[in-house]
C-alpha cells in the first residue's frame, strides 16, 4: 500500500519539478554576468538626432547607463536584448523621459516597458532607508538568484558626481559583485563597506530588484546571503519514511482548502479540462474540413474514427481524478485517493 502511495506522490512531483523547472531563471555566477560596457557605444547614439559619439550629449557613451545596465542584467540572465534595443525603445515610447533621461517613472510601475522586455521591476528601497534594512534586502535578493539595480548620486561608480545606474549581481564570500557600465574594469566584487558607502548610502531614484517574469521560482543562486530555499513547495514535501507524514492534508491541504501545492496541481487539471475537449474539437474540424473538400469517403470514414478515439480519451482525461477514486475504491484502496483534485 505505501508502496502505492510512493509512486501517486513521485508521479505528481514529477509534474510539479517539471512545471517549475521550466520556470526557473540560470543560476547567476561570475562566469555568467554580462557587462555592456558605455566606451563601446562612441557611435550610438541614444535618441534619433543625438551626438552619436562620446564627445557628445545623451548618447548610450555619455548618457546611457541606464538602457546599459537593464541589457546587462537582462543578458546576464540570458536574454538577447542589446543595449540599442532598451534605449530605442525608451526614444520611442517615452521620449520626454529618454531624453531628459529622467526615467522613475519608466521604471516601475509601468507593465508596457515591462511586458515589451518580459520582466519585472519591483522597488525595494528609495533615498533615506536605513542601510542595514537596505542590507538585509540586498542579501535575501541576491539569495534568491535576483538582481538588482540601484540609481546613485555621486560616488565612486558616478564619475561626474551626478546620477548614475549599476546593478547588483550577486553575493560570494561576503563580496557583492557589481556591474557598472559607465567605465571599462570597474565592474567586479567589492567589499560590504564598499557597497554601503558607494551605493546603499547614495540611493537617489531607489533600490530596484529586476528579474525575467517567469522568474518568480529560481534556481540556487549559490549564494550566501542569507539564503532561501529554491523548492517552492518545500513545505509540502513529506517525510518519505514516515507513512504517517503521506497524507492529503499533509502534502495538499491546509485545513479544508487546498494549500499553494495542492491548488497548483489543481489548477493544472482544470487547464487540462478544458484543453482536451477544445483540442478534440479543433483537431477533429481540420479532419472534416480535409474530408469534405477532398470529396472522398474514406477520408470521411477515417476523421469518424479519429473523432470517436479523440472523445474517448479527452473523456478518460477530463475524468481522470473521479476514475481513479472509483479504482481505488473497486480494487479495496479506500484509504487512498486523488485528495480532492478535480
Amino acid at each position: 500500500m505505501e508502496k502505492i502511495r510512493y509512486i501517486l506522490f513521485i508521479f505528481l512531483c514529477f509534474i510539479n519539478v517539471s512545471l517549475v523547472y521550466a520556470a526557473e531563471c540560470p543560476k547567476i555566477t561570475e562566469d555568467s554576468i554580462v557587462v555592456y560596457n558605455a566606451g563601446d557605444y562612441d557611435s550610438v547614439p541614444y535618441c534619433e538626432n543625438m551626438v552619436a559619439t562620446c564627445a557628445g550629449q545623451n548618447n548610450l557613451c555619455t548618457s546611457g547607463c541606464y538602457p546599459l545596465t537593464i541589457a546587462s542584467i537582462l543578458a546576464t540572465y540570458g536574454y538577447d536584448y542589446e543595449p540599442e534595443d532598451i534605449s530605442t525603445y525608451l526614444c520611442d515610447k517615452f521620449p520626454t523621459n529618454a531624453q531628459a533621461r529622467e526615467y522613475q517613472l519608466v521604471i516601475t510601475p509601468n507593465e508596457e516597458f515591462h511586458n515589451q522586455f518580459s520582466m519585472t521591476i519591483e522597488k525595494i528601497g528609495k533615498k533615506g532607508d536605513n542601510v542595514s534594512t537596505l542590507l538585509a534586502q540586498v542579501d535575501q535578493t541576491l539569495a534568491d538568484n535576483k538582481i538588482l539595480m540601484a540609481s546613485v548620486y555621486g560616488g565612486a561608480y558616478s564619475g561626474s558626481g551626478g546620477a548614475h545606474y549599476v546593478a547588483i549581481a550577486m553575493k560570494e564570500n561576503g563580496q557583492y559583485y557589481v556591474i557598472n557600465t559607465g567605465r571599462r574594469d570597474s565592474s567586479g566584487f567589492v567589499s560590504q563597506d564598499y557597497l554601503i558607502q558607494n551605493v546603499l548610502s547614495i540611493l537617489n531614484a531607489g533600490l530596484y530588484i529586476v528579474a525575467p517574469t517567469q522568474c518568480d521560482l529560481v534556481a540556487d543562486s549559490g549564494t550566501n546571503g542569507g539564503g532561501s530555499s529554491t523548492d517552492k513547495y518545500e513545505d509540502y514535501i513529506p517525510n518519505l519514511d514516515d507513512p504517517d507524514d503521506i497524507t492529503c492534508e499533509s502534502i495538499f491541504k491546509d485545513g479544508d482548502d487546498f494549500n499553494e501545492f495542492g491548488q497548483f496541481l489543481q489548477d493544472i487539471f482544470t487547464a487540462i479540462k478544458i484543453l482536451a475537449p477544445a483540442l478534440v474539437i479543433i483537431l477533429s474540424t481540420i479532419d472534416y474540413i480535409k474530408a469534405i473538400a477532398a470529396s472522398n469517403q474514406d477520408a470521411m470514414k477515417k476523421a469518424n474514427q479519429r473523432t470517436v478515439k479523440r472523445v474517448v480519451i479527452g473523456l478518460i482525461v477530463f475524468f481522470l481524478p473521479f476514475l481513479l477514486d472509483l479504482l481505488f475504491e473497486f480494487f479495496g484502496v479506500y484509504d487512498l485517493t486523488t485528495c480532492d483534485i478535480r
